[in-house]
């Protein structure tokens, strides 16, 4: 993450001359501590959802996907194998849930459990109960994770997600809701179609996929106030005490002392960068064009298709 960074006073001998360890205010370590946790934890966040991009570009790397479920892969122009497409969709919604994890977290330690409760409630839960393709791919990170693989093949070569044989696994504890979902979907699929019970890869992969970055985007948004504050209130400590900041060696400069362990000899620094409201920014404009992509992308395929 490297925002915070511990350093063995003994590592830097070499630049003993030049640090000067500057007595720390009670309430100004504390602060300093908090806002070290804070851009920690957000940069976590930030680097669980770059994973989660890595493993989408990984699939659109390997192979180009139909919404009519054929799946080629790129190199050769050949199908993809049932193996390949389940460990692609497998990195995927690991990631995804790990992002989902991490946001939850972030605001339950760095916010409040107030506020994780109402976030959760008026964007986690609701795109959850909303968004049958997020609830559906939620629950079969957890069907993967027992080792069950959770793409099929139809007999044709078309990739899909089979309700029956998901449903029927033995050993996996599927929550109420998704169970009556699954079995809501086969029930139409038979009223309407009279057809077996398989749900699109390609269109549910998308639409899951759209749903974890506007939950994401969603989080940026309800810290964004936080994060404002959280920067102008380092801003203020450091120019009550422009001691804190290390001018040299120049490999740590800019970086602020927050706390020195003498038994240990623990020198500890928080990497201000150029600060976090210009941090946040950044990670703000990254995720609202990454929406905007998987938004236009999912609407000209539905579009694509439906005519």
């Amino acid at each position: 993450m490297d925002t915070h960074r511990t350093f063995l006073c003994e590592k830097l001998e070499k630049f003993s001359d030049e640090i000067k360890i500057p007595e720390i205010d009670k309430n100004v370590k504390t602060n300093l501590k908090k806002a070290a946790s804070y851009a920690e934890e957000l940069e976590c966040v930030h680097q669980l959802f770059e994973v989660l991009l890595f493993n989408l570009e990984q699939i659109n790397d390997f192979c180009t996907m139909y919404y009519g479920d054929d799946v080629l892969r790129k190199k050769d122009g050949k199908g993809a194998s049932l193996i390949e497409i389940n460990a692609l969709l497998i990195n995927v919604i690991s990631a995804g849930k790990a992002l989902v994890d991490g946001m939850e977290r972030f605001i339950k330690t760095e916010i409040g459990k107030q506020r994780f409760v109402e976030f959760k409630k008026a964007y986690i839960s609701k795109k959850y109960d909303d968004i049958f393709s997020y609830r559906f791919l939620y629950s079969l990170r957890n069907y993967a994770q027992h080792g069950y693989l959770p793409v099929s093949r139809t007999f044709d070569g078309k990739f899909c997600f089979d309700l029956w044989q998901i449903k029927e696994t033995q050993h996996i504890g599927f929550s109420q809701s998704m169970k009556d979902s699954m079995e809501s979907v086969i029930q139409e699929i038979s009223e309407k179609f009279n057809d077996e019970p398989r749900i699109a890869f390609t269109y549910t992969l998308d639409s899951y996929t759209l749903a974890v970055v506007e939950l994401y985007y969603s989080f940026l948004k309800e810290i964004e106030a936080d994060s404002g504050e959280q920067h102008d209130r380092v801003q203020m400590i450091l120019k009550e005490n422009p001691e804190l900041i290390l001018h040299e060696p120049k490999e740590l400069e800019g970086a602020v002392v927050f706390d020195y362990d003498d038994e240990m000899r623990n020198l500890h620094l928080l990497i201000t960068g150029e600060g976090l409201k210009n941090r946040f920014v950044e990670l703000k404009k990254q995720a609202k064009e990454k929406l905007l992509f998987y938004k236009r992308n999912h609407l000209e395929e539905f579009d694509k298709n439906r005519g």
